[in-house]
């Protein structure tokens, strides 16, 4: 699955993490039930940790597009199911306030169409990747 000397990406969701590793090692146990083949990676920690990939609680990636292309599609999808939330509870609640609401809505529509999207993403270190989610659109991403 992976080459000892490949440096592969790892995603860690609980504090929103991406960090370089490379395989250091393949082990390949065979016992009477099988044969069993994981992977150990070298962390890129002062230390020179080694650990069992399979052991950690994270996702793995190859390429780092194949990483922007899913965290993007995460954020446009969670995007997506909060608004929808939004506008049930919001249906649900203030129905009875709905003209006011139709008035400003055309207000909003043109706000929206002369801003598009933006998504910030901001890692452990501080840096920012701003992603303009029409330019993404526009490349069929």
């Amino acid at each position: 699955m992976y080459n000892i000397g490949q440096i592969i990406y790892i995603y860690k969701d609980s504090n929103n993490s991406l960090f370089p590793c490379i395989v250091c090692e393949e082990v390949i146990k065979k016992t009477l039930e099988g044969i069993e083949t994981y992977y150990k990676v070298l962390l890129p920690d002062t230390e020179g940790t080694v650990v069992d990939l399979s052991k950690m609680d994270v996702e793995v990636f190859t390429d780092l597009s194949l990483f922007k292309k899913e965290y993007v599609s995460r954020a446009s999808n969670n995007a997506e199911a909060s608004i929808k939330k939004c506008k049930e509870i919001s249906n649900s609640k203030f129905k009875s306030f709905e003209k006011n609401n139709l008035e400003s809505k055309s207000v909003e529509e043109e706000n929206t169409t002369k801003k598009k999207e933006k998504i910030v993403i901001e890692d452990e270190n501080n840096v920012k990747l701003n992603i303009d989610m029409s330019k993404l659109e526009e490349l069929g991403l």
